[in-house]
């Protein structure tokens, strides 16, 4: 995960103003992406000349975040040119676990995972980002479960849906399960024009894996995407599995 530094109640230049320097440190230069709430400039260190990535909030207190810079880009930007080969996908698959599985040791859970929030650095390595709608363990309410609703759309689980609780531990799996029919697919396993239509897709657990797919592939992800969080697979489940330990 990339370090990032909070600076609050600085005062930060609009957007159309947002460049030379800032805080007299950090030039800044592109905009590297945007979204509901925050744009990404790329920016430069002017004492070490090290390249960073500054997120801007879009709130009244001008708070940013100075975080590192991956080179590579979204992992989204890789799947929207076509699915992935197997073994590429594993790849990415088993890094995403692993960093899924480090933050869930440490009460951190993402509640947004997907392309677009897994970065790739320049030795091909995933970075898991954008922890905006994360949540801790403290957060938990006193039926051991978190209540708000978030997530996009495409990769939220279905117990989100139901707005009656949800362990985030279960729901950030059921993501990586969507992500990883996505990076083998090259399309959602859930989809529909009409976002009530695919709501009710997520909700009773209907896709249809293409005929690329093996046998222990599908297991895999009918394990990931069970639509009940209950039986739905551990991560050391995932890490013992027959397919993602498949070495090339």
């Amino acid at each position: 995960m990339a370090a990032a530094a909070r600076f609050a109640g600085a005062k930060i230049p609009q957007q159309k103003e947002m460049k030379g320097l800032l805080l007299g440190k950090y030039e800044i230069g592109k905009i590297l992406g945007h979204g509901t709430f925050a744009k990404v400039y790329h920016a430069r260190n002017m004492k070490t000349g090290e390249s960073v990535a500054i997120k801007v909030m879009a709130t009244k207190s001008k708070i940013f975040f100075v975080m590192e810079y991956v080179k590579g880009g979204e992992l989204f930007n890789k799947v929207a040119k076509g699915r992935l080969k197997e073994e590429v996908a594993r790849k990415y698959f088993q890094q995403l676990i692993s960093a899924v599985s480090f933050c869930h040791a440490r009460g951190v859970y993402h509640r947004d995972l997907k392309p677009e929030n897994i970065l790739l650095d320049e030795d091909g390595n995933r970075k898991v980002s954008d922890f905006g709608l994360s949540a801790i363990s403290e957060h938990i309410k006193q039926d051991g479960l978190f209540h708000t609703f978030c997530g996009t759309p495409a990769y939220v689980a279905p117990e989100v849906l139901v707005r009656k609780g949800y362990d985030a531990v279960k729901v950030d799996k059921w993501s990586c399960g969507v992500i990883l029919f996505v990076l083998m697919a090259g399309y959602f396993p859930f989809h529909d024009q009409n976002a009530m239509a695919m709501y009710k897709k997520i909700y009773k657990g209907e896709f249809r894996s293409p005929a690329w797919f093996t046998l222990e592939l599908i297991r895999l992800l009918t394990r990931l995407l069970d639509t009940n969080p209950e039986i739905r697979i551990t991560i050391p489940e995932i890490i013992n599995n027959k397919w993602f330990k498949k070495r090339v």
